[in-house]
């Protein structure tokens, strides 16, 4: 009997244990955890925007660099000039680079993958390439090679004084990415933007 007593008084009391642990979320300890998760969401997504624009930036300068790095063999292999790099169906310089998707001075429109715009100097001494960045900064990336002060197309009183490969960006117009080969307006800089 005393063993029985003992037994029921033990299942009493952890089952009013239970019944004062089982309480579960309290309508305050759920409105602070979604509060730390926003926290937490509004300062990761920033990070992970930037680190994905810089990805997309990159991307492009790398096409661009490669596409330079490309034209700069077509030019010693074609007696000194750029010229027919955009010509063709394909254009000559879609042989060059294969994994690219070339246009020839229409403009790249955004959005196209691995997509840049070619356009050579008349005098085949400068050849100017865009490539669309994506992401959240949708910009063009330029780049224009000089082989020498002497392109009547690029004028060395202007931003670009010297032979060389510059760099400058630009806003799409009208959905679309376009080269050139010469300075125009733009700031142009021997550093990768």
């Amino acid at each position: 009997m005393h063993l029985r007593q003992r037994l029921l008084g033990y299942l009493a009391r952890t089952a009013q244990r239970t019944r004062t642990d089982d309480k579960g979320f309290t309508l305050i300890e759920l409105a602070i955890v979604i509060a730390v998760i926003a926290i937490l969401i509004a300062v990761a997504l920033p990070t992970f925007l930037g680190v994905q624009s810089s990805a997309h930036n990159s991307a492009a300068e790398q096409n661009l660099i490669n596409s330079v790095t490309s034209a700069k063999t077509f030019y010693a292999d074609n007696q000194s000039s750029y010229a027919g790099l955009d010509a063709g169906t394909p254009l000559a310089m879609q042989g060059l680079e294969p994994e690219m998707t070339y246009t020839a001075a229409g403009g790249v429109p955004i959005g196209t993958a691995n997509g840049v715009d070619i356009t050579v100097a008349a005098d085949g001494q400068a050849v100017g390439f865009a490539a669309y960045t994506g992401g959240s900064n949708s910009i063009c990336i330029l780049a224009i090679n000089v082989a020498g002060t002497g392109s009547s197309d690029v004028s060395v009183a202007g931003p670009i004084t010297v032979p060389g490969t510059w760099w400058s960006t630009a806003a799409p117009s009208d959905g679309v990415c376009t080269a050139v080969s010469a300075p125009g307006t733009a700031t142009w800089s021997q550093n990768t933007p």
